[in-house]
């Protein structure tokens, strides 16, 4: 098994096990300086041991372009976008509170990619893309997640963005940019992550702090378990396998 240390009181150092790193991976996380107010801030990836729970499509209330679901069924009716909602089309304005042609303007620089001049057949506009990977603090050690009362849920995961999406869907170059504290992947590194099953339920995720670079490295071999070692001052992933 990895031996990754806890972090130590009143630090946020985590040891990095000496084990064998059979992957790397491209990743940004937020900004080292806390930015904004209210609902929407963002700041640094926060350190930590996590365990990762489950995979999904993630929809927020508090962002927008998130309440409809990525991929939801899309179409134009008579100048008024529609979403397919539980077997119904509904008007996209009436959830997002976001005007047709306002939101067509603001994702344009985007949307050039896609080559379209009319609406797309599904919602490709979901600020968490088409996958997001969950996890929570692993507050006792015993490296998995023991429910919802024990070890809340993180409020920070690993999710694509649909500007990126956009870039890998017409093979044009992929760029990252900082999150609002989430870790953000390429999405085709996201379906290999999880084919691959470094990205798996049960999972390991140790995020270092903003002093800390990812070691060099040559890839290796290796079995599960894997976990994950994030670098935000070095925007990199390393997955360690036993």
């Amino acid at each position: 098994m990895i031996n990754a240390q806890p972090l130590k009181k009143g630090t946020n150092t985590i040891v990095t096990p000496s084990a064998s790193i059979v992957a790397s991976f491209s990743a940004v996380g937020g900004p080292k300086n806390s930015f904004g107010s209210g609902e929407l801030s963002g700041g640094p990836t926060l350190a930590g041991e996590y365990v990762l729970f489950r995979s999904g499509q993630h929809v927020s209330k508090k962002w927008v372009w998130s309440r409809i679901a990525w991929g939801t069924p899309l179409r134009d009716q008579n100048g008024i976008a529609e979403v397919l909602i539980h077997g119904k089309w509904v008007n996209q304005e009436i959830i997002t509170q976001i005007p047709r042609d306002q939101w067509l303007d603001i994702y344009n620089d985007w949307i050039k990619p896609y080559q379209i001049s009319t609406l797309p057949n599904q919602w490709v506009f979901n600020d968490f893309g088409h996958l997001t990977w969950y996890m929570a603090k692993d507050i006792n050690g015993n490296k998995r997640w023991d429910g919802i009362k024990s070890e809340p849920t993180h409020n920070q995961f690993f999710h694509t963005t649909p500007d990126c999406e956009a870039a890998t869907k017409y093979h044009l170059q992929v760029s990252l940019q900082e999150s609002h504290g989430c870790i953000h992947l390429k999405p085709m590194d996201m379906d290999s992550m999880t084919h691959c099953h470094y990205l798996a339920t049960g999972n390991m995720v140790y995020v270092h702090d903003y002093q800390t670079s990812a070691p060099q490295c040559t890839m290796t071999s290796g079995s599960p378990p894997y976990s994950i070692h994030f670098y935000p001052k070095s925007k990199i992933i390393h997955v360690h396998a036993s």
